[in-house]
């Protein structure tokens, strides 16, 4: 922290930061340290405050004193730091306190602040707390912990972590307690933890683990101590990476034959020059010379280097064509099956992946693979021929030349040795953080209107700084390890090369060479260094590159499928009689139960909805229907068949679906509809088009059929994708017609009509229907009201309504908001009102018809884009909302300055209500997610309507005079506040 970013400081020894006061004794040598301190104290806030949450934090500064300053009111624990005294919390550190001491004074009060003093005190909190903060702050790599863990002799269990550290391995247990912790938050979330840290008790750390994450302590244990042995397989080196790259190649052995001979050709060619110059040395320096004799095997010499030159001109580009057309094919085999794998993966896999992550394996790491099996695994095949055929040749000629390259190869291996495995790992990092920054762009082009809308383009360069930062780290660490192996190596190469040379320089003094034999043995040595240096400096460091590529490719392909089809699985039959969900229930991986034991029926012909809050469980519903998910008890069954012993083919070839978020291919529409089936003639698709309602559209387009929808169908209205999907799911002739809230991003008019449209193709078809909006689904059979993931009640919506329960509920906070047909302007219903509970109390229940109406003439209806701030947490707000159509969020500040959502508000929801009775802040910020309509009434109006109605004044002291009533026989105190804050009584 820079010096003036700290408050100023006065002569009584105090100074202020964002959330501290430091007090400090006022002598010149402490206030030195002060500014190291407030820049250590507030690092370790941002990075606390962001693992145990806001809620419990304090909010009163808190008071830092350093040693030598009056430390009379704050007592120490037997850690040496202080405890929380009366309101404000403090810390008492020395001079010159360590970052170690600082932050780990910081954790414990905060940690007590959080989850209760007793939690300060139980060491696998408070080290897990420190040193997920240092992995954070990448002080400390995770990935190197848990390798340490892994190396000891005996695995680390959770009762040494709950019995706390030995007294001699204190730095083992902050690693083991580091690693149990990131495993918790990575698994189970953030906020499974700060539950976890509310109730664990040492003394009975089993009943904390089963409350908070529903396993037993050997379950967690054992997935613990999974990632742990994972740790200990080792990083892949160059012999892995050959071995995977041979695996390639091992389909085209024949090809590698040819590429073999032809490599060999070559180095015949070489071979023949290297002894054709030692024949012309040994002749020249002869004592007896024959000019004759000389001009004779001159000419031989040229004879057979022309033929073998004349071979080699045919075998090198012979060599590329078939290397380029195998490397080729490897790559077209390796995308095939990628892409054929991802066509199997459940949507499970997608719902967490990010889409530049799985398109970097497509991209970067298959470009670095196909430089590994079209060049360098070549290069590499090439040169290991060419050292044995010279090292051969060599031998042949003088065997201990030979015998000295033999024994000095183990030097070219000495980079390969050292640093091959470290490399492998710094360039799978560097390969992770490449496919992070791909992500980060792709989700910056999707998200431009919301940055715009925003003002984001300060905080999308801030993140994009942080991934260059990290990712210019992993490059220079990979590259330079990357090209450490190769220079190790050249430098035994060079040794090599010395060595080789001395050898033969004596034996050419001892007579067993001579110097025609030296040059001939000096050129092959010339040659096989080349490859030697090939190997050690261009091929090893390209292949080490290569394996991080490898090894992301290696998890795509390696990437479970969750749902698949049995062994004996058959084709499902074409729905008969009905469908049931029997007793079923679904969790998303670790995830509280989203449906519990739901048992409901969908029969033959008739249309099915199924309704509820936000996360009761509709949408899942309609996953474990079309088989994107199985039920984790119970079963699915179509007639009498459970889904699963069916396979997934023959269940979707009698399915068709219309989704909320249309999806429409790059191509024209009449493709578009066509992919609702591939054999569909033109005469099929005009039909669908005109059951969607959207024929008359395409033929007035300048191409028709033909006009192309732009990516993701951008180049058409909401409504008119959404008419395409329809034809597209039509043209199917499905048996069972899936829809998944298809209108509700649609604008009133556009949704009714393609409601009615929906309606008409609904009759004697099988149809499952989900719908926020009620007024979408009232014609249904049958419709089915979740809540919490159980079926809370069934039934048409007449026999719905006269129940007066769960659904009657969402119908009235929906009903009595008349939309115009633009979706641009709305009015309220005096029913709305009516219903309406301000502070869960019915103010407007018993009000007189002709005050309702005044009060909801005041309403002024006003139409949002997406991304419109209507109220801001803490700035004054005087206008209550009711949301008419559309989506809005609820978010609140966490003390790291970023957005946490609370809440998502949809038709009918209301917001803002205390503006209309004091001069309040808003307790959070309110955006709208999507274009939104929105009544709203101000404060100065409703005040207005007091003064100038009697009879709703009237009617609301009333109101509010039985309320009090009750509260004085049990009504809570929030009543009573309200009554206070009315004060209306005549």
């Amino acid at each position: 922290m820079k010096r003036d970013q700290l408050a100023t400081q006065d002569n009584t020894g105090e100074q202020r930061s964002s959330h501290f006061v430091i007090r400090y004794p006022p002598r010149a040598t402490s206030q030195k340290h002060i500014e190291h301190i407030v820049t250590q104290l507030e690092a370790a806030w941002g990075g606390l405050a962001e693992l145990l949450g806001t809620l419990a934090l304090p909010h009163d500064l808190v008071t830092v004193t350093l040693e030598g300053a009056d430390t009379t009111s704050y007592p120490r624990n037997d850690s040496g730091e202080t405890m929380p005294v009366g309101p404000v919390p403090a810390i008492v550190l020395p001079l010159g306190a360590s970052v170690e001491i600082v932050r780990r004074a910081l954790a414990s009060l905060l940690l007590s602040a959080a989850a209760g003093e007793r939690a300060a005190h139980i060491p696998v909190l408070l080290e897990g707390m420190l040193g997920y903060l240092a992995v954070q702050q990448r002080e400390l790599d995770l990935e190197k912990t848990q390798v340490a863990l892994a190396k000891r002799r005996r695995m680390v269990t959770l009762d040494d972590l709950f019995s706390g550290p030995a007294q001699r391995d204190q730095q083992h247990y902050r690693l083991a307690a580091t690693s149990f912790t990131a495993q918790l938050i990575a698994s189970y979330g953030l906020e499974r933890y700060r539950q976890f840290a509310h109730e664990l008790n040492n003394v009975r750390p089993e009943v904390a683990l089963e409350t908070v994450y529903g396993k037993p302590l050997s379950t967690l244990e054992d997935e613990w101590q999974a990632t742990i042995r994972a740790a200990r397989q080792p990083e892949p080196g160059l012999g892995w990476v050959l071995w995977r790259a041979i695996g390639y190649w091992r389909p085209y052995w024949l090809t590698a034959v040819v590429i073999g001979l032809t490599v060999m050709a070559q180095d015949n060619f070489k071979t023949i020059f290297a002894d054709g110059l030692q024949k012309i040395i040994n002749a020249t320096s002869a004592e007896h010379f024959d000019e004759n004799e000389f001009t004779v095997l001159l000419a031989a010499i040229a004879v057979q280097l022309i033929v073998w030159f004349i071979i080699n001109a045919l075998a090198s580009p012979l060599q590329d064509f078939l290397g380029a057309r195998v490397g080729a094919k490897i790559l077209n085999d390796l995308r095939r099956k990628l892409f054929t794998h991802m066509q199997r993966l459940s949507i499970g896999y997608y719902a967490h992946a990010q889409t530049g992550d799985i398109v970097a394996r497509f991209t970067s790491d298959l470009s670095d693979i196909d430089k590994l099996v079209t060049s360098r695994i070549a290069d590499g095949f090439y040169s290991i021929i060419n050292i044995i055929w010279f090292t051969t040749a060599i031998a042949l000629s003088q065997w201990r030349l030979a015998l000295v390259i033999l024994l000095a190869l183990p030097l070219l291996m000495v980079g390969t040795r050292l640093f091959a495995a470290p490399a492998s790992r710094e360039t799978y990092r560097l390969k992770r953080a490449q496919a992070a920054l791909a992500s980060t762009v792709q989700e910056n082009v999707k998200a431009q209107p919301v940055i715009k809308v925003f003002g984001l383009q300060s905080t999308a360069l801030a993140r994009l700084q942080q991934h260059l930062a990290q990712l210019y780290s992993n490059a220079v660490r990979a590259n330079f390890l990357s090209q450490t192996v190769g220079t190790a190596s050249t430098q035994g190469v060079l040794l090599v090369n010395v060595v080789f040379v001395l050898v033969g320089a004596v034996l050419v003094v001892q007579g067993q060479l001579n110097g025609g034999a030296l040059a001939y043995n000096y050129i092959l040595f010339g040659f096989l260094l080349g490859e030697a240096y090939n190997l050690t400096k261009k091929v090893a460091p390209s292949l080490i590159g290569a394996s991080g590529a490898l090894r992301r490719v290696d998890e795509l392909l390696n990437a479970p499928v969750d749902v698949r089809d049995a062994p004996d699985a058959v084709a499902l039959p074409r729905l008969a009689s009905a469908v049931r969900f029997e007793d079923v229930s679904f969790q998303y991986g670790h995830d509280l139960t989203i449906l519990d034991h739901v048992s409901v029926a969908i029969p033959k012909g008739q249309y099915i909805a199924f309704v509820g809050p936000s996360g009761s469980g509709k949408t899942t519903i309609l996953n474990l229907l079309m088989r994107f998910y199985d039920p984790s008890a119970g079963a699915v069954v179509l007639d009498s068949m459970d889904l699963r012993q069916g396979t997934q083919a023959s269940l979707h070839a009698q399915m068709a679906a219309v989704f909320q978020d249309t999806f429409l291919f790059n191509t024209t529409i009449r493709e578009n509809i066509r992919f609702g089936k591939l054999n569909a003639t033109d005469a099929e698709i005009e039909a669908a088009a005109r059951a969607a309602e959207i024929h008359d559209l395409i033929v007035g387009l300048p191409k028709g059929y033909d006009t192309e929808t732009g990516e993701m169908g951008s180049l058409l209205s909401g409504g008119q994708r959404q008419r395409v999907a329809i034809a597209r799911a039509i043209v199917r002739d499905p048996a069972i017609l899936v829809l998944d809230e298809p209108t509700s991003a649609l604008d009133p008019a556009t949704e009714t009509a393609i409601s009615q449209t929906l309606e008409r193709l609904a009759r004697n078809r099988t149809v499952v229907s989900t719908s926020h909006r009620l007024a979408t689904v009232q014609h249904a059979n049958r419709i089915n009201v979740l809540r919490d993931g159980k079926l809370a009640e069934y039934g048409t919506h007449e026999q719905l309504l006269a129940r007066k329960g769960l659904y009657y509920e969402l119908w009235q906070k929906q009903h009595g908001v008349e939309v115009s047909p633009d979706g641009q302007a709305a009015t309220l219903d005096m029913s709305r009102l009516r219903a309406l509970p301000l502070f869960t109390v019915p103010l407007f229940a018993n009000l007189e018809a002709d005050a309702l109406a005044e009060l909801a003439r005041r309403f002024h209806s006003t139409h949002f884009d997406a991304g419109v701030t209507l109220a801001t947490e803490g700035q004054p707000c005087d206008t209550f909302f009711i949301l008419a159509r559309g989506r809005v969020a609820v978010t609140t500040s966490a003390a790291s300055g970023r957005e946490r959502t609370v809440a998502t508000l949809e038709d009918g929801d209301y917001f803002g209500e205390t503006a209309l009775f004091e001069d309040a802040l808003a307790p959070a910020t309110t955006r709208t997610l999507q274009p939104s309509l929105v009544l709203a009434l101000r404060r100065s109006d409703f005040l207005e309507a007091l003064a100038t109605t009697p009879a709703l004044r009237e009617s609301l002291a009333l109101a509010i005079e039985r309320h009090r009533l009750q509260s004085l026989i049990g009504a809570n105190a929030e009543d009573q506040q309200t009554e206070r804050r009315f004060s209306l009584r005549p």
